[in-house]
């Protein structure tokens, strides 16, 4: 059922082509960054050859790769991007929707968890972030976030190793994807752990927990280092500054909204009247199915008490009344949306719908036949909407024009908030390769990590070199370290003496992101022993102590 609900939401797209939306330019760059890099034998790339006119850039750094990883070996399995988009869309949708699946499978028949499965699929935000918005990671990594609300369930309930192992490998995952989506997880698996922690092992279950997490930062930590280390470096909207990104205009409960401090009064602009019919929906939903029966089956609710107050606190966290912390709370700002805890909402919404569906169901043969119409109604109006707002009012790059749309997109300009702190939009206006004024330049050698080149004798100081400057980008000059800057716009500069010269530029990881891929390599070698373990029931130190 959950393949087949899969394929009906993506259908369209098999039909007609890539949806557009804002951020498809960014993904799909990220996407061709990483075949590039893939063909050329590295496997995670440290910089971008061709994106931004071929100056480069920083995406692939401090973007978290799965989501494009994945869309690129698709890629690079079907040549295809209208077909790669597809399969993976598809797959991630089930993804989704076996992740619910499994986390009402902890409170509820596999019959009602597989409809809260499907209902998960085709939430109307759920289905917005690729088909009007493009938020491709987002949509990935809300498809994964189930996964590690299921194992903190079963490190509560149970303790076992393969469930802490579970839980790190789940939130690695997740760190991987997205990173607003991941504080936003933090901060909703602590407040469901903590409702969920049983009498009387505070202490073992909280160790368990934090076991899980710390392994799974371990395991992820190749990539969040370099954000530790260099979000400074990004532009971020420091130096072309987009409204827009602007939380306070993205509450939920437009009319009730106070725009102030010179804020746009114009709030169609943000769109988010059309998130606030997304969370009604959904929302509408929640209370048909589920509040009827909070008075008539009060042990149901008590059971369903994390998931109501992971509910509860995303949909308090998308309206204008929790703007006081959002205004005093750095970690919260990191979310940029209000609307995006609309991801959480659908996820929990989904599992409360479906505690009761048995019910309902059952109603249809006794005289309550009318409440179950009148409930149902509720469920096919969201089903409504999403087919009839979101799918139907889609843009599409159709398919014939897709490889021509593609081309284009690879070398084109990324997003100003990923360009280094240095640049300016002048930069673009010199496209040479290398210049050295006066003096003549022979390319040996052009990689996305590796450059080489021959400069004659002349005057000119400095050779501007068609990158952005980064502090890991280093030169020698005849083998003998040379120094470099960013020029007035950004661009890479190497210092030159006047004589004739060979000269190497490469980017250098410091050692920080070094030992960082070591953790990680040993973490991910620690899960495949523990899962060995269990699958051969050893009775490792590890389960000793955790149990």
């Amino acid at each position: 059922m959950l393949v087949a609900v899969s394929f009906a939401v993506t259908l369209p797209i098999l039909v007609n082509g890539i949806p557009i939306g804002y951020d498809l330019p960014h993904h799909y760059q990220c996407a061709m960054t990483f075949c590039d890099s893939i063909r050329n034998g590295d496997l995670y790339p440290s910089w971008s050859l061709n994106r931004n006119l071929g100056f480069g850039g920083m995406e692939a750094r401090l973007y978290p790769p799965i989501s494009h990883y994945t869309l690129a070996l698709a890629y690079l399995l079907l040549g295809d991007w209208h077909l790669a988009c597809w399969l993976v869309l598809l797959f991630f949708s089930f993804v989704g929707g076996y992740g619910v699946y499994l986390w009402a499978r902890e409170y509820m028949p596999s019959g009602q968890a597989v409809f809260a499965g499907c209902i998960f699929i085709v939430l109307p935000y759920h289905l917005t972030q690729f088909y009007n918005t493009f938020f491709y990671a987002e949509f990935v990594g809300t498809s994964i976030l189930p996964f590690s609300f299921v194992y903190v369930s079963r490190v509560c309930k149970r303790g076992d190793i393969k469930d802490v192992l579970g839980l790190a490998i789940s939130f690695a995952i997740l760190v991987l994807t997205h990173l607003p989506l991941t504080v936003m997880v933090s901060i909703c698996l602590t407040a469901y752990g903590l409702v969920l922690l049983r009498r009387g092992e505070y202490f073992s279950q909280i160790t368990k927990l934090a076991i899980g997490a710390f392994l799974g930062l371990a395991a992820s930590s190749f990539f969040w280092i370099k954000v530790l280390l260099e979000r400074d470096l990004l532009a971020k909207t420091l130096i072309y500054s987009d409204p827009w990104l602007d939380y306070r205009l993205h509450f939920l409960l437009t009319p009730i909204q106070t725009y102030q401090d010179g804020m746009p009064m114009d709030v169609y602009s943000s769109a988010t009247y059309f998130y606030d019919w997304m969370f009604l929906y959904t929302v509408l939903m929640v209370v048909a199915t589920a509040v009827p029966f909070l008075i008539l089956k009060r042990k149901q609710f008590v059971r369903l008490k994390g998931v109501w107050a992971v509910f509860l606190l995303c949909a308090f966290l998308a309206i204008p009344f929790s703007r006081v912390l959002w205004d005093r709370v750095g970690l919260l700002q990191e979310v940029q949306f209000p609307w995006r805890w609309l991801a959480l909402i659908s996820a929990t919404a989904s599992v409360v719908a479906a505690s009761h569906i048995g019910m309902i169901a059952g109603w249809f043969r006794t005289t309550k036949r009318p409440f179950a119409l009148i409930i149902s109604g509720f469920i096919l109006a969201m089903i409504a909407f999403s087919v009839g707002q979101v799918i139907r009012q889609a843009p599409f790059v159709a398919t014939i024009d897709v490889p021509g749309y593609m081309e284009k997109l690879e070398a084109d300009k990324g997003f100003t908030f990923w360009w280094t702190i240095w640049m300016r939009k002048p930069i673009f206006e010199k496209k040479d390769k290398v210049i050295a004024e006066g003096r003549n330049i022979d390319i040996e050698e052009w990689a996305a990590t590796q450059k080489a080149f021959r400069i004659s004798n002349g005057d000119s100081q400095y050779a501007r070199v068609r990158l952005f400057y980064h502090p890991n980008w280093k030169a020698t000059v005849n083998d003998v370290p040379a120094e470099t800057s960013p020029d007035e716009n950004g661009a890479l500069l190497v210092s030159l003496p006047a004589d004739e010269v060979e000269v190497k530029v490469f980017f250098q990881e410091p050692i920080q992101v070094l030992i960082g891929r070591w953790v990680s390599l040993g973490a991910w070698i620690l899960f495949l022993a523990l899962w060995i373990g269990s699958k051969w029931n050893l009775r490792l130190p590890i389960n000793y102590r955790l149990n």
